[in-house]
Formats: structure tokens, C-alpha cells, sequence
């Protein structure tokens, strides 16, 4: 019923249908989670029969009323053949979700979809990075999805704010690619350091969507690449920066 706090220094290592490398829940309280400099937490998922049941999440927090913050000084990596791997969640269901990253954060997902981390709220989501995040998708999109997006900021209802002055990467054999995603009535999106997004028939480096306002500034360096489309109907792939 309290505040639940989680500090790691060590080595974690999680493998499963459903994997995580280290997970914090409060019901009414606030949630803080940090790895510490040469902590690391891993989580690798296969799905088990069915692929795209499996999860995997190197680290994860979530406040169902509080506030939560992750920080990352350390390596956080997700990885295998799973429906979803995601390397860093913040959750909040009506307060703040915070990751503030200056470690090294990666997801690969040999079946379906990757994130490199994600902060998700009801009122206020943000992510600042500092360090190095990745994602990785190289499934064939046949019977799942496989996208790659480096970082998600989303807060439906309120205010979302990515800012990376690090390293942001997202690469996708068969999908789409986004190096930061921000969603939310209220968008803010800052860059000074570098983001790369390399998808299939849709890459952007930074993706704003604002329903209220969306505000976007970039003094930093940003490429989206993204392969040719249908030969005939669509030859064109698009890369938006």
C-alpha cells in the first residue's frame, strides 16, 4: 500500500515466456527504480508456442495511483522471439511516469516489435536520455508485427516530453521505425544529440503527435531511411525527419 523502491548494482537475468529483468508495482504509492552504474538487468522471452504471447521487459515500474521513475545508469537490455520486447517501462496510470536514462538501454525482437523504453501516463510522461538507447526488430512481419521504435513518451490525456541530447536508434527489417514517438494532448520534443531510424516502407526520427499542440525543436543531428514500397502501386519508401 506504500511506496515500493528497487536499487540495483548487480546482475539480473530473467528468461521465460513472460521475462522481466527486475519489476516494481504500487497500488497507491509512488514506484522508484534505479540501476545503478555497472548494474545490469536482462529479460529474454522465446513466447513459448505462441510467439506473439511472449514478453520481455528488462526493467519495469508501474504507480496504478502514484508517480514513477526509472533510472538508468547502467545496461538494460530485452531480447528474443516474443511478441514484444521492451528494454525500460514507466507506468503511471493518472500521475507522472519519469525514465531519466545515462546508461546503455537495448531491445531486439527477433519476432515481433521492440522499444528501447517507454513512459506511459495518465498525466504527465517524460523521457530524458542521456546515454545510448536501441531498438531492433528483424522478424518478416508475416504473422506479427515487427516495429522498432527507440523511445515512447505517451500521455493521452496530458503532457508528453522527450528530450535526448544521447543516442537514439531504431532499425526495422519489415516494419516501421520510429527514433522517438511522442504522444499526448500536449507535445514537446527536444533534440541535441543524434537519432537514426531505419524501416521498411516508414522511418521517422522524431514522430510528434499532439491533439492539443505539438512542439518540436532540433539542434541535433536526425536520419530516417526507409526502403521502396510496392513496385507498381506504391515505389516510393518514406523517411520523415
Amino acid at each position: 500500500l506504500g511506496d515500493v523502491v528497487v536499487q540495483n548494482s548487480g546482475s539480473l537475468h530473467s528468461t521465460g515466456k513472460y521475462a522481466y529483468g527486475a519489476g516494481a508495482v504500487a497500488t497507491s504509492g509512488d514506484v522508484y527504480v534505479v540501476n545503478l552504474p555497472g548494474g545490469d538487468a536482462y529479460a529474454g522471452s522465446q513466447g513459448g508456442e505462441f510467439h506473439y504471447l511472449g514478453l520481455s521487459i528488462g526493467l519495469f515500474g508501474r504507480a496504478l495511483q502514484g508517480d514513477t521513475r526509472i533510472d538508468n545508469d547502467g545496461g538494460v537490455t530485452a531480447g528474443g522471439n516474443a511478441g514484444l520486447a521492451i528494454g525500460l517501462y514507466a507506468g503511471a496510470d493518472f500521475g507522472q511516469a519519469d525514465i531519466e536514462n545515462a546508461g546503455t538501454i537495448d531491445a531486439s525482437n527477433g519476432y515481433g516489435s521492440a522499444e528501447g523504453a517507454r513512459a506511459e501516463a495518465g498525466g504527465f510522461a517524460l523521457l530524458i536520455n542521456q546515454g545510448s538507447i536501441g531498438a531492433s526488430a528483424t522478424g518478416d512481419g508475416v504473422h506479427a508485427d515487427s516495429d522498432a521504435i527507440g523511445a515512447v513518451v505517451d500521455a493521452p490525456y496530458g503532457l508528453a516530453v522527450g528530450n535526448n541530447a544521447g543516442d537514439i536508434s531504431a532499425s526495422s527489417v519489415s516494419g516501421v521505425a520510429d527514433g522517438l514517438f511522442a504522444n499526448g494532448s500536449t507535445v514537446s520534443a527536444f533534440n541535441s544529440g543524434s537519432i537514426a531510424a531505419t524501416g521498411h516502407t516508414w522511418a521517422a526520427g522524431i514522430e510528434a503527435q499532439g491533439s492539443t499542440i505539438a512542439y518540436l525543436v532540433n539542434s541535433g543531428t536526425i536520419t530516417a531511411t526507409a526502403a521502396h514500397g510496392d513496385a507498381v502501386f506504391d515505389p516510393y519508401g518514406y523517411g520523415y525527419v
